[in-house]
């Protein structure tokens, strides 16, 4: 055969090989996540899969038709170009299948990271796709079964250790994914405990809650006050201009020693919503629903005859963790997903390759906007649009922004993003950058906060509402030697922002300097409302000239093998935490926040009758709190689930 045309031929045989084997792929990969899922709801991506990982395999074969066939010319003979291609293809795709389940539904679920004895399995999962990629070449090539008893012996050997090692590979992720659901108890469905007062009427007729993921509150100018203890190259006199919010202030109180009762939003957010401490509400780890037993602030308002509304860009506290009881519609406002492709369809191995593949090619405002989670100028849009349709009602409107949650992104979008999740751990000196970024966040979701504001009032709405702005937890930039949120109680992660607007500007630019907790939020609004207030809940109100107040503030942990928990009283802090914690902590450590706000230096040791003081009222709010606890729910995450809340750090 010429040349050129055993070039030809070559090439025409990678390119179906490649489209073949890259489909097979495609189809093996979505069997994985039905295994995986336990349901069949992975079959909706199966289009999806097969035709992008046809494409690769085609261009695979591309490639590998073309070295075969250019191999073959100056070798003067033909190279089976079908077989080796649609071997290497198959073999190869399906070890970044395994690879990447085991890293996003697997290990992750267990709160695994992707460390050096991950590596290792990397490794035996290759050698384990070389073995696939040998029994398709062999299958594919021979054309009969030896006769000569070695040889057929050798052929049959082979066949069984690489069948058994696809066999393996395949399996893999739901044999390794059954290992780590044993150990899990199901949780029964609780009874209905709520007990709703009748309906009335009562002013003020419009209640906004808004909260800021991920805010601490040293990080807005109208707190006035950074951090003593920041990372080098951080400028202590930096932070970030807030005017919008700095004016909500000026209209309202400002409770600057407001602490959320925990370091990441599930349990902080269900905190807020039903003045319940974690231990009491269990809405504490990742699996964790939100029980249908607790009684929330929009079910109460529900019951008065306030229309109830909810948008949410953060899927922790999405209808997928039942976060929806007592609104009358709530919403998930989804990230976008290019490619064409669908939360199901984002699952796939593909999705991430074609994603890393697409960055050099767009625009630097497409990478950047609304791949990981809807921002403030999305949500504050659909927030006006609903103001406008419902200015005439008396509403409860919830709003829960993800600006500055990671990856952060700057603004105006021109592609820089960083995070914990991008890189998983960045190096300590890229703290100042991060910061940067962060602060960036906030101007932009101080930004749009200003045009929801002015929405409100446009719509002769804004004087008389009652609006609560906060945060549900803070963000660590190594201030302790980590990143991100959920791992400790240090103040960076639980001293948040809370902005109260009360109706008529009553006590505006006033500042509260006592003890203000996440837990008070509802009994507040409640109260402000002149509405019982249910006695599950365990906060009391902030509204001014109340006599009962905060003693102390509490917060608890229960996240990726920390176990903690905390109590203020006055200016000391006690810290507890279980001992072999991954990071390390100290069993016990007590701080003075007034002379080491930074939390370096350990007190325990030097003062044990304030440690034993804080201790018993410590473990007086914990058994008071567990007392009246609510039987918990969870269930299994959806793999699409997992991926969003993995993509975000969790």
């Amino acid at each position: 055969m010429a040349g050129p045309s055993r070039l030809v031929q070559s090439i025409a045989r990678g390119l179906g090989a490649g489209l073949l084997a890259g489909a097979a792929v495609g189809l093996t990969e979505v069997l994985i996540l039905v295994g995986l899922d336990r349901s069949a709801r992975p079959v909706e991506g199966l289009l999806y899969a097969v035709v992008a990982y046809g494409l690769l395999g085609l261009a695979a074969g591309l490639a590998l038709g073309l070295a075969s066939g250019a191999w073959g010319a100056f070798r003067g003979r033909d190279i089976d170009a079908w077989a080796g291609t649609a071997a290497l293809v198959f073999g190869l795709g399906l070890w970044v299948v395994v690879r990447n389940r085991l890293r996003h539904d697997v290990l992750y679920t267990a709160g695994q990271p992707w460390s050096v004895d991950s590596l290792a399995l990397d490794g035996l999962l290759f050698v384990a796709g070389l073995l696939v990629a040998l029994v398709v070449w062999r299958l594919l090539r021979q054309r009969r079964w030896p006769r000569r008893g070695a040889e057929a012996r050798w052929s049959l050997a082979v066949y069984a250790v690489a069948l058994v090692a696809a066999a393996l590979l395949s399996a893999a992720p739901a044999l390794a994914d059954t290992l780590v659901r044993a150990g899990a108890t199901p949780s029964g469905i609780p009874p209905d405990l709520r007990d709703r007062p009748n309906a009335r009427q009562g002013p003020p007729d419009v209640v906004v809650f808004i909260v800021a993921d991920t805010l601490r509150a040293d990080h807005l100018s109208c707190y006035a006050q950074r951090p003593a203890q920041l990372p080098a190259g951080v400028d202590a006199d930096t932070a970030p201009a807030t005017p919008r919010i700095d004016a909500l202030a000026g209209d309202g109180v400002l409770y600057r020693e407001m602490q959320g009762q925990a370091s990441w939003t599930r349990p902080s957010a269900a905190t807020m919503l039903t003045s319940l401490y974690p231990s009491s509400h269990r809405a504490i780890t990742q699996r964790d629903l939100l029980p249908d037993a607790v009684t929330t602030l929009p079910e109460v308002l529900q019951a008065q005859g306030y229309h109830t509304a909810g948008f949410t860009t953060n899927i922790q506290v999405s209808p997928a963790f039942n976060f929806q009881q007592g609104y009358d519609e709530y919403e998930f406002l989804t990230p976008s997903y290019p490619f064409f492709a669908s939360p199901t369809s984002s699952r796939f191995a593909v999705y991430s390759l074609l994603y890393a593949l697409r960055r050099p090619f767009v625009t630097p405002a497409e990478y950047a906007h609304n791949e990981f989670y809807q921002d403030a100028e999305v949500l504050t849009a659909r927030a006006r649009s609903w103001l406008q349709a419902n200015r005439d009602t008396r509403f409860f409107l919830y709003l829960h922004y993800m600006d500055p949650h990671q990856p952060y992104y700057a603004h105006p979008y021109d592609g820089h993003t960083a995070g914990r999740a991008a890189p998983p751990e960045p190096p300590a000196t890229e703290a100042p950058a991060m910061l940067r970024l962060y602060d960036g966040e906030i101007a932009f979701l101080d930004t749009h906060l200003g045009a929801l504001f002015d929405e409100l009032k446009a719509l002769g709405l804004y004087d008389d509402a009652l609006i609560v702005f906060t945060a549900d937890h803070g963000e660590e930039f190594v201030e302790h030697g980590w990143w991100g949120h959920g791992t400790t109680l240090y103040q960076e992660q639980i001293a948040v922002p809370l902005i109260i607007k009360y109706p008529g500007h009553a006590e505006a630019g006033q500042t509260d300097v006592q003890f203000a907790r996440s837990l008070d939020i509802a009994p507040t609004i409640l109260d402000v409302l002149e509405l019982p207030i249910p006695e599950a809940m365990q906060g009391l109100s902030l509204r001014p000239l109340r006599s009962a107040r905060p003693a102390d503030q509490f917060a608890e942990e229960d996240r990726e093998g920390h176990v903690l928990q905390s109590i203020r009283i006055d200016q000391f802090k006690l810290v507890l935490a279980n001992p072999g914690n991954p990071r390390g902590l100290p069993a016990m450590a007590l701080f003075d926040l007034h002379a080491d706000p930074g939390e370096q230096h350990n007190l325990a040791d030097a003062t044990p009758d304030t440690v034993a003081a804080l201790r018993a009222r410590l473990d007086r709010v914990l058994t008071d709190a567990l007392a009246h606890a609510v039987e918990g729910q969870s269930r299994e995450l959806d793999a699409a689930t997992r991926q969003r809340l993995q993509q975000l750090g969790y």
